[in-house]
Parts: structure tokens; sequence; C-alpha cells
């Protein structure tokens, strides 16, 4: 009988560079929709992040656990103001793909801060 060898982990990199990714992304979105879009008393609000989500994937693509620690409380607080303006006056239909891609980044930066840390310790 053959036994499957087993594959290496991932790369922590990976998640830090999909965080990136994903930050540039959203920031694309934020201001696609904040220029273009029908985004009302949000356009603004929604050019600023997408502004600030493309320098945070810059800043994170180059930076170490300080730029992903600050891009996930930036990412976190703008989940949550976003949420609950939507919540309470609506908002662009794209604004709920934008909160799933804001709990990837957190997901990829809280499983990147983890095996960075037990890398440290070790």
């Amino acid at each position: 009988m053959m036994t499957r060898k087993k594959p290496p982990p991932l790369d922590p990199n990976v998640f830090r560079h999909a965080m990136s990714g994903l930050l540039v992304l959203t920031g694309l979105l934020h201001l696609g929709v904040g220029l273009l879009g029908d985004a009302g008393e949000m356009k603004t609000a929604l050019i600023v992040m997408g502004v600030v989500y493309s320098a945070l994937g810059a800043y994170v693509r180059a930076g170490g656990r300080t730029a992903v620690l600050i891009a996930m409380v930036v990412t976190a607080a703008g989940l949550g103001v976003g949420a609950v303006q939507y919540a309470s006056r609506g908002g662009p239909v794209s604004l709920p793909l934008m909160f799933f891609i804001d709990v990837v980044i957190l997901a990829a930066g809280g499983v990147w801060l983890a095996r960075t840390a037990k890398k440290t310790r070790a």
C-alpha cells in the first residue's frame, strides 16, 4: 500500500500577499463605486476609503507585522461603519461584496499573524 506524502504547509507570506491584493481590490471597488456609481451620501466616504485601502495594500505588501495589524484595524473599522451605514440607509448593491472581501482580509491577516507568531516563539 502506498502512503501519500503530506504536502508542505503554506508559507505565511501567501496570506499576507493575498491580504495585500484584496486590499487593493476593495480599494479599487470603493473608488469605482464612489466615482462612477450612484453612492449618494456615501460618495465621499467611499472615495476616501478607496484611497486608504489601496495605500494599505501597498503597505502590507512591503511591510510586516505592524502593517498587517494596522490594515486589520482599519478594515474592521471600515466593515463596522460601512455595515451600520448600509443597514440604516442602504447603499450601492456592491457593498455586500466589499463586506465579504473585508471578512476575507481579516481572516487572511489572522492566519498570517498566527503562523508568524508560531515561527518567532519556536
